[in-house]
């Protein structure tokens, strides 16, 4: 699945993503400037036994 504005994901959602790094962001020591991902492929994963805390 492209994930777009159409297609995204439910926010409570486990995916699994597949991209390249955009070149040239997230590089902000400020914090303002957010790392960005053009996603190759998004596919749904089923929720992990140990989650991130």
């Amino acid at each position: 699945m492209d994930a777009t504005a159409e297609s995204a994901p439910a926010d409570d959602q486990w995916v699994e993503v597949t991209g390249t790094w955009v070149t040239g962001t997230g590089v902000g020591t400020d914090g303002d400037e957010e790392p960005a991902l053009a996603a190759a492929e998004v596919r749904s994963v089923p929720e992990p036994k140990r989650q991130y805390e």
